[in-house]
């Protein structure tokens, strides 16, 4: 379709939903005349207008969630839409878990084809849907925070002594490149900022030579000021006209106008000292005033030329960041037509939750979907936000795209307030306004249109108790016993623990806390952030890999310094008297530490050298990927003893681990798995031995980097929550606790030498004092949480005896010797000071790891997140039924649990081959000749980065070339223009009854003119052949048929294909066999029957994993292909008679 005819559809889609359907009432129908009869009338004009653009402002509590999910119903009710049509943007996966929850009970499946995204997934839809527009982009190699940190330290050490960033953190250098990218700043558009900068503020210093102030009246002040007012107007170029920046002079006038009001109403000068102080406060050597900014500037005019040799270097490498994502759709959607064209006809509906926090990059990728001339200005997008809750700076976000979502649609814009609290009695709500009053830049005060966020409380709490409490005690300890035992009471009088929220600015406190609620038995469900490098078996698998690679050296010294130690590790379970002794001996004896272990009277400590030393001996031929399988003892041992007697070793690290505590258990899988994959990716670069380990972990610790595990935690699902604003947003309590309300606490300290600040026309918004502003949104959000209790507490003086200050928005101040909280209803006023006698600290469990390993709660608990979010892939399906490998056993320990284990040779050629396919079929549809030597370069330097012996590399190597040899010799014709390969349906939203189904299918052969599709899967690796021909009694082909099947489903339920016949399904073995030396196709014929099978299996297996049920009776089912069909059999059984 070419642009012209877009255009022309665009324009006929844009009448669609005029035409409205007419319904014969069905479930779905009552359920959203419920749901929209609970609706307000704010509410209901949000859902009603679903043509144009519509602004809605939507204070806390005020139903916006169920508002989105109404309205996207709303709109399959009245238009012709599809809903793959439909476009959902959101800022966590978990916000769009819950939106399309929320929807599915609306809507039932339609909502998983509802395009529900995040910003980054909805970059990668795009990037993978149309992958032809970004083959000359580097997208393939993200690099890790690792490597960031690294190419920033070797520019760093490249800058001159007297540069002014030479001692700028690196993780400060960082993050300064990623606010710049999210708010669309290339390197020469900030040079071009900052010049100007310092060309206004050079004009302005030179004009107030020699100006003085002196008394403090504002009539003798008067003049001073006068002054300098005229010269910041004549100081302001034009040289930042037309772009969305203005000058630092132009906020400084702006400012200065401000308080000369304030001061001419009050006759005072304060407001003028207070300008002189913020925005005057440099003096050069002569005593003359300078701009406050005027260092800040020059060290930004270094950093930009630093930002463009990061950039430079980036690319030369070959990689991408985060923020690169966004920006090259950005770039690449602008750049074609075609492609923007395309995207504009899909979307013809757009919701974006949550709009205050989006940032100058994610605002773009929506004005790239909405500004075709077509839409005359009103295109169907709704915005959602609240400017108070915009806590997201650190993710670069700008509140600023609420005013410019009006400005770019001027009177277009509907703008809908919502003002009707459901959820906080309204003396939580009166406090919350207050905090919100002071926050300088508030919508209210910049949308062109007069609006007022006068949120009302309009819930009957007439029967329910109110308490607000604010509390100070005398340390952080006693304040943190007397909450962890508030808590404890309420739950013992009845309120249930998941109605109790505890929320601080920072994780550290949250941890510090933590241990309090356990000291209570408090069960408590957090968010954690712990790092993984300072985990305890962590620790010890490196001290345990330092030892192998030390005996395998011969380095002495390392094995005296690492042995008694790794002796002393648990796994190995030897007695500590056996320990010492064996160290009294060694030294005594004056032998070889390897030596009097081997030859102990111990058996256990002669067996931890045994395998100690076979490790050793194995490190010279195996990657550390195996190397880690044998040291957890994943793998087992074979060693030689007497020349014709093998004896099995194995490692007891697993074995041991498995018989923790299932949250334990969990918690150690979890951070194995996270450290895997970080040295999957560092030892790309890397040799592949288990020394990559060992350099990993001083790298780290060299950069001063974490590697987080972010895996929630929750002691049961009747917990405590314990969350920082960030994560409680969008979440409400009956009873909240705010902690250590103090300026060292909520206040961000400031940077100093090591970092880089920004002037004032690059705070990315135009308000006074954005740090200040967001503690504020971050005390608003998290005052809001609470429906009915709300205790703010704080401690007034840390562990060195020194006072503390209590924020300075809550305006507190003595009344009548009283202390008293100025923004509280006067009733809640007075601040009580707690002399309770705190918990000594020795007598707690400060540990955190030990606080997570609670011994008494399920396993499912922990598990549910992944199982809330699974999708079922054929490889799962398959994977739960085999059960000549433990089938729902096996599946549960490497689909849910997840024990890290290393990629083999076959897994590792498969991804290859593969990308392989992939890059041919990807080269054909851009009308390009593949190249073979292309294809095997990519291959190399593909392969290179895997974790994989040398071994196991030179025989994946040959097997590539046979293969891709063929391939172009005699099969490249297979390959048709038009052609789709590795197309993931993840996000295609296909369902079979409950099941949320997913795939990725090698290619799709399509023959467009008479809308057929052959479906095509490739095999690796052995072919099951019987008498030279493909063997149907072997299991493989009966899973690999099913693997077909499953992806005709996933073809005939995703709108892309419809209207499409599926004539069949091909397994190509493209590897030839072992024992023909010939290649082999096995063709399948799609039967109903089989088909409506595998769909009640679908279903079964579903049913099964939601209800944590992985058990089967071993011995009932033969380990062969008739028994995997009776287990199928007996699954469907169950599941048509539950």
């Amino acid at each position: 379709m070419d642009s012209l005819c877009r255009i022309f559809f665009l324009f006929a889609s844009k009448f669609t939903s005029k035409n409205a359907r007419i319904y014969i009432m069905n479930d779905f129908d009552k359920t959203f005349e419920k749901n929209y009869r609970m609706l307000n009338n704010e509410q209901r004009s949000a859902v009603d207008t679903i043509d144009g653009p519509v602004l809605v402002i939507a204070g806390p509590g005020t139903g916006k969630t169920q508002l989105l999910s109404t309205r996207i119903a709303n709109i399959l009710r009245q238009t012709d839409t599809s809903a793959e049509n439909i476009l959902a943007m959101t800022f966590t996966e978990a916000g769009a878990q819950n939106m399309r929850e929320r929807l599915s009970t609306l809507i039932g499946a339609e909502s998983y084809k509802v395009g529900i995204f995040t910003y980054h997934g909805f970059a990668n839809e795009i990037i993978q849907n149309y992958r032809e527009f970004f083959l000359d982009k580097n997208l393939e190699n993200q690099a890790d925070d690792l490597k960031k940190i690294e190419i920033l330290e070797a520019i760093r050490e490249n800058l001159p002594p007297n540069s002014g960033i030479k001692y700028v953190e690196l993780k400060n250098f960082a993050k300064v490149i990623s606010e710049m990218k999210r708010a669309l700043i290339a390197p020469a558009e900030l040079k071009h900022i900052v010049r100007v900068n310092i060309a206004e503020q050079d004009a302005f210093h030179e004009k107030i030579k020699g100006l003085r102030v002196s008394g403090s009246s504002f009539a003798k002040v008067e003049p001073f000021y006068r002054a300098v007012r005229e010269a910041l107007k004549s100081s302001i170029s034009n040289q930042l006209d037309g772009t969305k920046f203005k000058g630092n002079l132009y906020f400084y006038l702006e400012k200065l106008n401000e308080a000369f009001l304030d001061s001419k109403e009050t006759g005072k000068s304060n407001s003028l000292t207070s300008w002189r102080n913020k925005f005057l406060k440099e003096k050069d050597g002569d005593d003359n005033f300078q701009v406050t900014d005027v260092y800040k500037n020059k060290k930004l005019l270094e950093f930009a030329d630093f930002y463009e040799n990061f950039n430079t270097e980036m690319k030369a490498q070959g990689l991408y960041d985060f923020d690169d994502m966004i920006l090259e759709v950005i770039d690449t959607v602008e750049k074609n037509d075609d492609l923007r064209f395309t995207l504009q006809e899909k979307y013809q509906y757009i919701l974006l939750d949550e709009y205050q926090d989006t940032n100058d990059a994610q605002a773009k990728m929506i004005e790239l979907l909405t500004d075709n001339p077509v839409f005359e200005g009103k295109p169907n997008v709704l915005a959602v936000g609240d400017d108070d809750q915009a806590i997201m700076a650190f993710q670069g976000a700008s509140k600023s795209n609420m005013i410019d979502f009006y400005n770019r649609f001027g009177s277009n814009t509907k703008v809908i307030n919502l003002t009707k609290n459901y959820r906080s009695h309204s003396d939580i709500l009166s406090s919350s306004k207050n905090v919100a009053n002071t926050i300088s830049g508030r919508l209210t005060k910049n949308l062109p249109i007069a609006i007022e966020k006068d949120i009302s409380a309009e819930k009957d709490f007439s029967d329910e108790e109110i308490k607000i409490e604010r509390i100070n005690f005398a340390s952080q300890i006693a304040e943190f016993s007397w909450v962890a035992e508030e808590i404890s009471k309420l739950i013992k009088n009845g309120v249930s623990a998941s109605q109790i929220a505890v929320i601080a600015p920072k994780h550290k406190i949250l941890q510090a806390f933590s241990p309090y609620l356990k000291n209570q038995n408090v069960p408590v469900k957090y968010d954690k952030r712990e790092n993984i490098l300072e985990d305890k078996v962590v620790l010890q698998l490196i001290k345990i890999s330092k030892l192998v690679l030390a005996i395998r050296d011969k380095d002495e010294t390392q094995m005296t310094e690492l042995f008694p130690e790794v002796l002393s590790f648990d796994f190995w379970e030897i007695p500590t008297v056996e320990a010492w002794k064996m160290s009294w001996s060694a030294k005594d004896k004056r032998e070889f530490w390897i030596e009097a272990i081997l030859e102990s009277d111990c058996l256990a400590i002669q067996r931890l050298g045994e395998i100690l030393v076979a490790l050793a001996e194995l490190s010279y031929n195996n990657s550390f990927e195996e190397m880690f399988d044998y040291i957890l003892g994943s793998r087992s041992i074979f060693d030689a003893k007497d020349n014709d007697d093998q004896e099995i070793l194995k490692s007891p690290i697993r074995d041991y681990l498995s018989n923790k505590s299932d949250e334990e258990f969990f918690d150690i899988i979890s951070n194995l798995t996270v450290l895997r994959d970080h040295l999957r990716e560092f030892s790309k670069e890397q040799n592949n031995d288990l020394s990559v380990l060992i350099k990993f972990a001083d790298a780290y610790d060299r950069a001063d980097l974490k590697i987080l595990n972010t895996n929630p935690h929750s002691s049961s699902e009747n917990s405590v929550q314990l969350m920082t604003p960030f994560v409680a947003k969008g979440l409400e309590f009956d009873h909240v606790f705010l902690l250590s309300l103090n300026q060292a606490v909520w206040n961000k300290s400031s940077g100093g030498s090591k970092t880089i600040s920004m002037p004032i026309n690059l705070k990315f918004t135009n308000i006074e004092d954005e740090g200040e502003d967001t503690r504020k949104r971050l005390l608003f959000v998290a005052m809001t949480r609470a429906k009915t209790h709300l205790y703010l507490t704080n401690y007034t003086s840390d562990f060195s005896g020194k006072n503390t200050k209590s924020l300075a928005f809550l305006d507190e101040r003595e009344e009548d010797k009283i202390l008293k909280s100025k923004i509280l209803p006067e009733r809640w006023q007075n601040i009580s000071h707690n002399k309770k006698d705190a918990l000594e600290i020795s007598d707690l469990e400060l540990d955190w790891h030990e606080f997570y390993a609670a011994k008494n709660e399920s396993m499912r608990n922990l598990l549910r997140p992944r199982i809330q979010n699974f999708k079922m892939s054929p490889t799962n399906l398959n994977s739960f039924i085999d059960i000549e490998y433990s089938g729902p056993q096996a599946f549960y320990e490497n689909n849910i649990l997840c024990f890290p284990e290393a990629y083999g040779a076959s897994a590792t050629l498969g991804t290859l081959v593969h990308d392989g396919f992939n890059y041919i079929q990807d080269k054909i549809n851009a009308n390009e000749i593949p190249s073979f030597d292309i294809l095997r370069n990519r291959f190399i330097d593909r392969i290179s980065k895997h974790p994989i012996s040398e071994k196991d590399r030179t025989d994946i190597t040959e097997r590539f070339d046979r293969i891709f040899s063929d391939f172009f010799d005699n099969r490249l014709n297979e390959f048709k223009a038009g052609n789709i390969a590795e197309k993931n349906f993840s996000s295609a939203g296909v369902v079979i009854g409950d099941a949320l189904l997913t795939g990725k299918i090698d290619l799709i052969r399509i023959n467009r003119e008479d809308k057929k599709i052959v479906v095509v899967d490739y095999k690796t690796g052995s072919i099951p052949l019987k008498n030279g021909k493909i063997d149907k009694s072997n299991s493989k082909i009966h899973k690999y048929e099913q693997q077909l099947y499953f992806y005709k489903i996933l073809i005939e339920n995703t709108p892309e294909f419809a209207g499409y016949q599926i004539e069949k399904g091909i397994i190509e073995f493209i590897e030839p066999s072992n024992k023909t030396g010939e290649t082999y196709n096995y063709e399948v014929y799609f039967d109903p029957e089989k088909e409506n099978n595998l769909k009640l299996l679908i279903q079964a297996v579903w049913q099964r994993i939601k209800n944590f049920n992985f058990e089967f009776e071993t011995d009932k089912y033969p380990k062969s292909l008739k028994g995997i069909k009776q287990f199928e059999a007996d699954l469907i059984d169950e599941f048509e008679n539950r």
